[in-house]
């Protein structure tokens, strides 16, 4: 079992803090489990390794590179500014959250999203969800 826990910046939300945690097994591309936490609220959702297959296959890219790019992204390994965070409500008060990254490449934003998923404050309520991450100093396994 492997788990992650770092600090995101999310663009579309400055001046909050968020913690997002990476919950999977040996192997991320077989699904995982996500918990998004600003101090105050908690969202989870989980991702199916059929969520990944598919994510892979509409972005047009190999499924190990996919997953090695959405473990750089979800754990915080990859490199300062790699990736930004937006986060979206469904509608306002649904306490449902969409969490999306965009890829940086030399100077270009490349949107990309991992396997999509919803966030829902209650986390007992599972579905799905889309997320990235800025690496931070913060992270920690």
């Amino acid at each position: 079992m492997s788990v992650s826990v770092c600090q995101i910046r999310v663009t579309s939300e400055p001046q909050r803090t968020f913690f997002l945690k990476l919950d999977s097994g040996d192997d991320l591309g077989a699904g995982f489990v996500l918990v998004l936490c600003d101090g105050v609220s908690a969202w989870g959702g989980e991702v199916s390794e059929e969520d990944v297959t598919r994510e892979a296959r509409e972005l047009e890219m190999e499924r190990e590179k996919y997953v090695e790019d959405l473990w750089l992204a979800l754990a915080g390994k990859g490199q300062k500014g790699d990736h930004t965070f937006h986060l979206s409500s469904s509608s306002p008060n649904s306490g449902t959250l969409h969490l999306s990254y965009e890829k940086v490449q030399k100077n270009i934003s490349v949107s990309e999203r991992t396997a999509v998923v919803l966030l829902f404050r209650n986390t007992d309520e599972q579905s799905l969800l889309g997320v990235s991450h800025d690496r931070s100093p913060y992270c920690a396994e």
